[in-house]
């Protein structure tokens, strides 16, 4: 099996001295959900645009709902 990109959520994207350093090592491309409220380091030339979030209500089975971003 070839694995092209790795897609992981908050627990795997905040881990970044583990399973990001073994993803960088592997040199596989990677998508990892944080948290709004997790710092992160971002690259010499990198940079976020902030005027591309949209805000949207997520409504749960259990009825509750929450504002997301993404």
């Amino acid at each position: 099996m070839t694995i092209k990109v790795v897609l992981a959520y908050s627990e795997y994207g905040e881990s970044s001295e583990n399973f990001v350093r073994v993803l960088e090592k592997e040199n596989l491309e990677y998508v990892l959900a944080i948290r709004s409220d997790h710092g992160v380091w971002l690259g010499k030339e990198e940079r976020v645009r902030a005027n591309k979030w949209r805000k949207f209500e997520r409504e749960f089975a259990s009825g509750k709902s929450e504002v997301r971003y993404e």
